[in-house]
């Protein structure tokens, strides 16, 4: 049996034929050359609202939120990645998962230290800022009268 390979161009669309198979039964597919590109508008996301006076609050919950969730993913990861390597052992030979239990937990902890690495930044970003200098400000007017040296 012999393989036959040709192609035709189709000047008009851009786009080839190519037949492939044997000489008996042979396949037809058509493969385009140009790609069609459509602009498509990027729709604007909603600002979020918040009132005057709980502002500061939200924003600190949800910077605090955005922390806690990183920690969770960084422990899921870490996790995820062990458990992988770790079956990974036990399909390869006898008594693997706990053979290589320490290079398998190193792997997952240095995976859920490479996602918590951005920690820190992102609790930067909560505690900095004219958010949390305005609830400063604005506790320490509240807790004055009640200040031990009468200032």
């Amino acid at each position: 049996m012999s393989t036959i390979v040709s192609q035709v161009d189709l000047r008009e669309t851009g786009s080839r034929l190519n037949y492939t198979g044997t000489s008996a039964n042979p396949t037809v597919s058509v493969v385009y050359g140009r790609p069609i590109i459509r602009k498509v508008k990027n729709k604007k996301r909603k600002k979020k609202r918040y009132s005057r006076s709980l502002k500061p609050i939200q924003k600190q919950m949800d910077g605090m939120s955005r922390v806690t969730n990183r920690v969770a993913s960084a422990v899921s990861r870490g996790l995820g990645k062990y458990r992988s390597r770790a079956n990974k052992s036990a399909r390869k030979k006898r008594d693997g998962m706990l053979r290589d239990v320490l290079k398998n937990s190193a792997r997952g902890v240095g995976t859920s230290l490479r996602v918590a690495s951005k920690l820190p930044r992102d609790t930067v970003r909560v505690v900095s800022g004219k958010t949390i200098r305005r609830s400063i400000r604005f506790a320490s007017r509240v807790f004055r009268p009640f200040s031990l040296f009468g200032r």
